[in-house]
C-alpha cells in the first residue's frame, strides 16, 4: 500500500514538474563562485544548458565566466560588488566601469542587465 502511494506521488510530482516547465518561458539560476574545487565556467555552462537554463546571475565581472558564456545564448545579469557602490554613484565612474567591465564582452556575451547587491 505504501509503495503504491509513493509511486502515485512520484508520478504526480513528475507531471507537475512537466506542467510547470511547459508554462515557464525561461528558467534562471544564480551562479555563485564561492567554494572549493569548483568546475570551470565551461563545465558550468554545459550543466546550465543541459537544464535548459536561459538566464543566470553572476556576482562579479569574472572575465573567465564572461568569456565562457560568449555565444551561448544564456543571458547574464551581472551583480555590482558592494565595494563599487559608492564609486558608481558618480555617472562618469559608472560609465567607466561599464566601459571596462561590460563593453569588452558585448555583443558575444549576452549581458542583459546589472543588479546592485547591497548587503547589511
Amino acid at each position: 500500500m505504501v509503495w503504491r502511494m509513493l509511486s502515485v506521488s512520484r508520478h504526480c510530482l513528475k507531471l507537475l514538474v512537466k506542467m510547470w516547465i511547459a508554462f515557464v518561458e525561461s528558467l534562471g539560476i544564480n551562479y555563485g563562485q564561492v567554494g572549493n574545487d569548483l568546475p570551470p565556467p565551461s563545465k558550468v555552462l554545459q550543466l546550465l544548458k543541459s537544464l535548459k537554463v536561459t538566464k543566470t546571475r553572476i556576482y562579479d565581472t569574472n572575465p573567465d565566466i564572461l568569456n565562457a558564456f560568449a555565444g551561448s545564448g544564456v543571458e547574464l545579469i551581472v551583480t555590482v560588488e558592494n565595494e563599487m557602490l559608492a564609486t558608481l554613484m558618480d555617472p562618469q565612474q559608472a560609465l567607466q566601469w561599464v566601459t571596462t567591465h561590460i563593453k569588452p564582452y558585448l555583443p558575444a556575451t549576452k549581458i542583459t542587465g546589472n543588479k546592485i547587491m547591497k548587503t547589511a
